[in-house]
Formats: structure tokens, C-alpha cells, sequence
């Protein structure tokens, strides 16, 4: 009997003595003989007659060879992936000698080996011949064998430190691969590694490993499936959760709906998933599950057993999320409604929700989706709860609801108030079962509407017809292994034959091309600008109105007599509102009234300017109105560029425009000569261009109507405007749009005392709580700094700089608004340049 040390040298010598004899093999047939003589060693060949081993001794020496020795073999082999043997080898040779050791051999090592000697490899026939091993061991499904064998862990062993770090290296292999070659080969990519077939036909190892587990599981084996939750948890944090899901999710809904094995494995397949990975995971499952029944039977009690599942399930998925899908919220209602363990949830989720819902800060400054897909949960909620459950808690939920109902119908925004009511209506419904203290408004019902109520009802299980039809089949997801040819080429028939069958219908009359026709309007379009006031103004002509405010723009920048008109025109627009949904009435009614005030500054400006600060306007108006001036500034302080604004709209214009693409390219040597000119110092030539013509700022003369009357009233406190209280969003567009006046009024006269009230103001204001507002003021600063010359900075404003120099230092070091501390950090550069460029400026003068 030969001893265990005997054995083990003899196998390191039979591998060596090949290793020796490769590196100086002559001919094929040497080659061949030699890498022959080890074939007994792989674990998938059979055992020749007269082997150099026992075959008692076969399994030690399996081992032996692939724990010792396997990988540095597969190293020498691949070190021989050259022209030279690729001379000497035929292709069905390389597949009988080469390849089999990779393909046949222990597929885990294999594939880990070439993943590594991938990346070393530069374009050559060894890069390629990795690339091909590394698809057929994809291809021939060796990523199940290797997934099969993690599942033979002793129990207790799946946790040891050890054999974890080696799983998660192995996965970032497996989960890294289609990066790893893309990185690699680049263009040179084929269609097998791409992520989405790689990830199909992983899913598929991973569902067949599955089946292997249920099959030994009813058998009575032991076995376990952490390898599995830490693959699937990958692939999910890659992004790459729907591919997995079509695959799986099919079966582990048919499979689990009436086999207490498979609610058993399914259940712990979500347990071993890690926590990092579990939300997308879960939403994938949420998103594709076609019944709350089904979720049930594979999640089972989950979420009582992982402290994970059930923040994501009963907060962070409702309260930090939200997902357009009704079906979303029905499953995860569903399912915590569907075990008396899990049943002990909904009352604690479904106040937490309410709370939410009807606190005031959450209506103002939740977005309406958010809001609405809260909503949705209350009613899913309240209609999985029983008479018993609701009875409990009632005056919890009627406290939070009458809460929530001021704060919603006081809401400025229609959706928000209307949802309020549907679901106060609906909630003391179920609250009250009488129906005798039940809520009702007066609302538009609809489809939406609807569609909100009827969810207070769970739905019914599918039939097998309709889950299929929810269900991608596996045979639809995976259309062979990688795609192939001879698909393609099947489908081009059936497109052809629908053609002909298209064109051999009985209607063979040709449509009229009407692509280019115009609608034909049932009014004609005003003219003149008092006709043009006299359609805005309109309550029964909504095509009058909508031609109106079409030309409103054009007709202030021809009509001769507009001063006239002006001060009854603005306010005219400034009230109007969209009666008859006018297609983009916002951006028309904008341009038309930044068109006005362009044409008539100093009238338009006092309009604007004194109606903002009138009781008659809601806030919505007032910020249109700070736009209006902020863009009419900006443009007034650009110079003109020798065409009037009429001419530009004319059709004229557009055609010259149209026609741009069809002027020729210029020749390649005009380009380079021109580039050529652009890096080249001349000395002595002169200037290559004319120097610009200073023009004057049109801005300068009307600089002072827009500024002092809009700073003067900041602090006025009315019904309808508190700018210093609540309507603290006005006040910080205020900011900003006094900031762009400034930057407008660029070397105007007036622009010295507009720095120095805006430097007051930003004192008084400088510790406003609202980070909106300091961002204004910091906005409003940086205006100053950039604008003002820096002499005149230095001499008159030198005190009120520095106090913002100790303002911009504090709001570095304490601010906790991350925008705040960027102006601040920018509008301290500037104040240090226009300081530094004085003081060198000083110092040149004395010298």
C-alpha cells in the first residue's frame, strides 16, 4: 500500500516531468502525449486500463493535483497560447488536449485563473483564446456546476471568515466578467459577453441549481444556499435585477404556489440575501409579483425573522419612496396582510402614514407624486384592516385625519386639495360604518378618481391565464443560448409576409399627404394692439383669445402708439388667466409682457414694480412679475445686434435659418490655416481683428425705476404677503432678482447708490433662517463684487465689506446648507480679488 507522501511526490513528479517535456515538445505529437498522460487526473475522465495510477488511489490524487498543482498547470498551458502551437495543433486537437483541461477540469479554479490572466494578456491569440474559454465555460452552463458545489457546505461552515472572503471574491468575478472583457476588447466585443445574454444565462444556472436543491431537499439531504443569496444579492447591486427576475421569478411563483418545499427555500433564499443588496431585490419582486398571494408564498414570514425586509417594507419603501405603479403598494399591503404574524404591522404602519400624511410641512414641501403615492397606501391599508382593528385605533385616525384635511384644503394646489377630499371621503367610509358621519365634497369625478377609490378593495388572485400573461415565459426570455443567426433570419419572413398581406388589403386608394396642412382658424388674427388687448380680455372666444396672445409679443415691438397703451396692457396681462388651456399660455404670456417691458422700460417698470407690492395678486403672479423684470433687464443690457426684433420673426428669417445646413462645408485647409492663425504669436502686424465697438448699456437710463421702487417695500406686511414671515420663498426670488439688476446695470451712473442699498440689505437680512434666502442674499453680494468697480468698492463701501467679510466667514463655519457655504466661498474670492487688485493698484501709484 502506497503511503499518502509517496503518493503526493508522485503526482508532483509525473506533473512536472509534463511541464518539462511542454516546454520542449518539437512536434503535435509529442505535445499530445504528454498532455494525454494527464488526463487521468481531471474529474470528469474515466480511468484508462493500464494506468500509470491505482485507481484506489484516484480520488487522493484528484484532489491532490487540483488543490496543489491545478492552477499553475493551467498558468503553463496558457503560457503556450501561441502562433507556434497553434501551428502545430489543429483545431480539434486544441479541443481534445488544450481546452479540455479548462473546460473539464474543476470549472470554480478555471474560472477564476482566466479571469485573472485576462487582464495581463495583451491583443494576441492568448487574449483571444482566454475570451473563447471563458464563453464555453459560460456557454456549456458551467457556472450551475460551480453553484452546485457551494451548496455541499457543512452546517456552521457557510459563516466561517475564511470561506466568505473566498464567495465574495469568486462573485466579483462572476458578476464583474462582462466589464472585465468589454474593458479589455473593447470594439473587438462579441455578442456572447454582452451583460444581458451573460446575465440570462446565469439566471438559468441559477434557477437549475434551485430545482437541484428542492429535488435533494425532498430526499432528505442537507444543504445550503448562502452561496446563492450572496450571487443573487450581487446581481441585483449591479443593476441587473430585472434580467434575473424574468428568469426566475416565472417559476418561483408556479413552483412555490403549492409546495411547502419551495415557500420553505424561497423564504430563506431572501434571508441569506445581504442586507446592502436586499432593497432592489425587493422592489424588482414588488414591481413583478402579479398578486400579494404569490409574494406570500415565497416570502413567507420573512419580514418578522429580518429586521432589514421590515424597515424596507413598513418605512423606507413607503415614506422615502415612491413608485407609479398601483400593483406596488397592493403587494406589499397584501402580503403583511396575509399571516397573523405579519397582520401585526398594518395598524402601527397605517398611523405612521397618516401622520405623515397630515402633517403640514409634509403638504407644503412634499412633491405631488410623493404625496399621492402616500395617500394611495392609506387606502390600501385601511381596506386590509378589519372592523375589530380599525375600532382600536379610530381616534388616532380621526385626530390625524382632521389634521391633515386643514392643511390640505388650505393648499394653493388644486390636486392637493382635491386629494384631500377623496381620501377623507374614503377613510370615513371605513371608519365609520354607519355611514352616517361619512365625509362627502364636490369634486370632478373622473377615471383617476376612480381608479383611488376602488383601491380600498384588494384584488382578487389571477387565473393562470392572466399571471401568465403578467409572467414573462422563460422560453420567451431565453430564445436559445446567446442568440443566434438563424433567429434573426426566422423573423425576416413573417415581417415580409405582413407587408404583403398589407399591401394586398382591398383599399388600394393612397392616402393624401396631409403632413404639411395648417389648422384653419375660425378667427382672424388681430393686428393692431388695441385689437390684440380686446381678445385677451375675452371670456367667450377662446380661438380669439389664443390668437391674441400669440401676437401679443410681435405687436408690442411694431405698434407705433404702444407708450398709449402700455400701462392698461400690462396690467391686462399681468390678470389674465389660462380660461381656456391654451397650448404653452405660461411661456406666451412671459414673452409678451418682457416684450412690453423692453419696449417701454421706465412705464412697464412702474407698473410692475407697484402692483407687486399690491394686495391684489397671489404669489404665483407676484414671482412672474420678478421674472418679468430680470429677464427685461438682462436684455435691455445686451447690446443690440443691428436687426430689429421685427425682422427677426418674420418667415424670411426662418428660411435663412432652415437654409444654414445647406451651405457647403469649408475646405480643410481653411480650417487649418484658421487654427494655425489662433495659436501663433505675430509681433509687429498689428491687431488681426477690428477692436470691438463699445456700445452703450440701454439699461443704464431705466436701471434706477426697475431697482429702488422694488427694494422699498421688502418689509410691508399684508393679507395676501408676508415676505419677511411665511412667503419667505418670495422674498428670496426678491433676492435674486435685485441681484441680476445689479449685474444688468453694468457702468450706469445710478450703479453706486444701487450697491450701497443693496449692501443694506443684506446686512439687515444676513441671518435669515431660510437657506433660500441666504442664498439670495450670497447670490445678490457675488452681483455687487462682480459689477461695482473695485476702486470705488474700496473708497466708498470699504466698512460694510468687511462686516461681510466676518458674515461670509461665518456662514463657512456654521452654515449646514451645503449651497449656502459655496456662494459664500465664492463671493469671499471675489471680495479678496477686488482687495488685492486696489492694493496693487496703490502700491504701482506710489512707486
Amino acid at each position: 500500500m502506497m503511503s499518502d507522501q509517496h503518493h503526493k511526490i508522485l503526482i508532483r513528479t509525473e506533473v512536472y516531468d509534463v511541464i518539462k517535456s511542454l516546454d520542449t515538445a518539437t512536434d503535435a505529437l509529442n505535445i499530445k502525449q504528454k498532455l494525454q498522460h494527464l488526463f487521468i487526473l481531471l474529474p470528469t475522465q474515466d480511468t484508462p486500463e493500464n494506468s500509470w495510477l491505482p485507481e484506489a488511489l484516484l480520488p487522493k490524487a484528484r484532489e491532490e493535483f487540483q488543490h496543489f498543482h491545478y492552477a499553475h498547470f493551467l498558468s503553463v498551458l496558457s503560457d503556450h497560447f501561441c502562433v507556434d502551437w497553434s501551428r502545430k495543433l489543429s483545431k480539434k486537437e486544441w479541443t481534445d488536449y488544450v481546452d479540455v483541461f479548462f473546460l473539464d477540469g474543476w470549472p470554480l479554479n478555471s474560472f477564476m485563473y482566466l479571469c485573472h490572466a485576462l487582464p495581463q494578456s495583451k491583443p494576441s491569440f492568448k487574449q483571444d483564446k482566454c475570451v473563447f474559454l471563458l464563453t464555453e465555460l459560460i456557454h456549456r452552463h458551467k457556472f450551475e456546476e460551480i453553484i452546485w458545489q457551494q451548496c455541499f457546505v457543512p452546517k456552521g461552515h457557510a459563516e466561517d471568515v475564511k470561506r466568505q472572503t473566498e464567495w465574495e471574491g469568486a462573485i466579483t468575478l462572476i458578476i464583474s466578467l462582462p466589464d472585465r472583457v468589454a474593458n479589455k476588447l473593447q470594439k473587438r466585443l462579441g455578442p456572447r459577453l454582452l451583460p444581458q445574454p451573460y446575465f440570462t444565462i446565469l439566471a438559468r444556472d441559477i434557477l437549475n441549481v434551485l430545482i437541484k436543491v428542492q429535488q435533494n431537499l425532498q430526499d432528505g439531504e442537507s444543504l445550503s444556499i448562502t452561496f446563492l443569496g450572496l450571487l443573487i444579492g450581487r446581481i441585483c447591486q449591479s443593476g441587473h435585477t430585472d434580467t434575473l427576475l424574468d428568469v426566475i421569478l416565472p417559476s418561483l411563483v408556479e413552483l412555490s404556489d403549492d409546495s411547502l418545499i419551495w415557500q420553505r427555500i424561497c423564504e430563506q433564499l431572501f434571508l441569506h440575501v445581504p442586507d446592502r443588496c436586499l432593497e432592489k431585490l425587493v422592489v424588482g419582486v414588488l414591481k413583478k409579483t402579479p398578486w400579494f398571494g404569490f409574494l406570500g408564498n415565497m416570502l413567507g414570514d420573512a419580514v418578522t425573522k429580518s429586521n432589514t425586509l421590515q424597515t424596507l417594507l413598513t418605512k423606507k419603501l413607503l415614506l422615502m419612496r415612491h413608485y407609479p405603479e398601483d400593483l406596488f403598494l397592493q403587494n406589499i399591503f397584501g402580503y403583511l396582510a396575509g399571516s397573523e404574524k405579519r397582520r401585526k404591522l398594518l395598524p402601527k404602519i397605517l398611523k405612521s402614514l397618516l401622520e405623515t400624511w397630515s402633517d403640514g410641512s409634509s403638504v407644503k414641501h412634499t412633491s405631488y407624486d410623493q404625496h399621492l403615492y402616500i395617500s394611495k397606501a392609506v387606502v390600501i391599508a385601511i381596506g386590509h384592516l378589519n372592523q375589530t382593528e380599525i375600532c382600536k385605533n379610530k381616534d388616532d385616525y380621526l385626530k390625524f385625519l382632521m389634521d391633515g384635511m386643514k392643511h390640505h384644503l388650505q393648499s394653493p394646489i388644486p390636486n392637493m386639495r382635491q386629494l384631500g377630499m377623496m381620501l377623507a371621503e374614503t377613510l370615513t367610509k371605513q371608519l365609520d360604518s354607519s355611514g352616517h358621519h361619512s365625509l362627502k365634497f364636490e369634486y370632478e369625478e373622473n377615471a383617476e378618481t376612480e381608479a383611488f377609490k376602488s383601491l380600498l378593495h384588494p384584488p382578487k388572485k389571477p387565473s393562470k391565464e392572466d399571471t401568465q400573461k403578467f409572467l414573462p415565459k422563460l422560453k420567451e426570455v431565453v430564445q436559445s443560448d446567446f442568440g443566434s443567426k438563424k433567429r434573426d433570419t426566422e423573423v425576416l419572413p413573417t415581417t415580409h409576409t405582413a407587408e404583403e398581406e398589407e399591401l394586398d388589403s382591398d383599399d388600394d386608394l393612397e392616402p393624401y399627404d396631409m403632413s404639411c396642412d395648417t389648422p384653419v382658424k375660425s378667427v382672424k388674427t388681430p393686428v393692431y394692439i388695441r385689437d390684440c388687448m380686446a381678445g385677451l380680455i375675452s371670456n367667450d372666444k377662446p380661438d380669439l383669445f389664443e390668437a391674441s396672445l400669440e401676437v401679443a409679443a410681435n405687436l408690442v415691438t411694431i405698434a407705433p402708439d404702444f407708450k398709449e397703451v402700455c400701462v392698461e396692457y400690462m396690467k391686462i396681462l399681468l390678470s389674465v388667466e389660462d380660461r381656456f388651456s391654451t397650448t404653452n399660455f405660461a411661456q406666451l404670456r412671459h414673452s409678451a409682457i418682457v416684450a412690453a417691458a423692453v419696449r417701454a422700460p421706465q412705464l412697464a417698470a412702474g407698473v410692475l414694480t407697484q402692483e407687486f407690492y399690491d394686495r391684489n395678486y397671489n404669489i404665483k403672479q407676484r414671482l412672474d412679475m420678478l421674472e418679468v423684470l430680470a429677464d427685461a433687464s438682462q436684455q435691455l443690457s445686451k447690446p443690440l445686434s443691428g436687426e430689429k426684433k421685427s425682422q427677426l420673426d418674420k418667415p424670411t428669417q426662418v428660411a435663412m435659418e432652415t437654409d444654414k445646413g445647406l451651405v457647403k462645408a469649408e475646405h480643410w485647409k481653411d480650417i487649418v490655416q484658421r487654427r494655425i492663425d489662433s495659436k501663433t504669436r505675430r509681433f509687429g502686424k498689428g491687431p488681426r481683428k477690428p477692436a470691438m465697438k463699445p456700445t452703450e448699456n440701454r439699461f443704464a437710463e431705466f436701471a434706477g425705476h426697475f431697482f429702488f421702487p422694488l427694494i422699498r417695500h421688502y418689509d410691508n406686511s399684508m393679507n395676501t404677503m408676508d415676505m419677511l414671515g411665511d412667503d419667505f420663498l418670495l422674498l428670496g426670488r426678491l433676492l435674486f432678482t435685485l441681484g441680476i439688476i445689479v449685474a444688468s446695470a453694468e457702468n450706469a451712473p445710478v450703479l453706486r447708490q444701487m450697491a450701497k442699498s443693496m449692501l443694506e440689505l443684506i446686512w439687515v437680512l444676513r441671518y435669515h433662517t431660510e437657506p433660500f434666502v441666504r442664498r439670495g442674499l450670497l447670490f445678490s453680494l457675488s452681483m455687487v463684487l462682480l459689477t461695482v468697480p473695485s476702486f470705488i468698492l474700496v473708497s466708498e463701501m470699504q466698512d460694510e465689506l468687511m462686516e461681510c467679510r466676518y458674515w461670509l466667514q461665518d456662514i463657512l463655519c456654521k452654515d449646514t446648507d451645503v449651497e449656502s457655504c459655496k456662494l459664500a466661498a465664492k463671493a469671499g474670492e471675489l471680495l479678496d480679488y477686488n482687495m488685492q487688485k486696489e492694493l496693487v493698484h496703490d502700491h504701482s501709484s506710489e512707486g
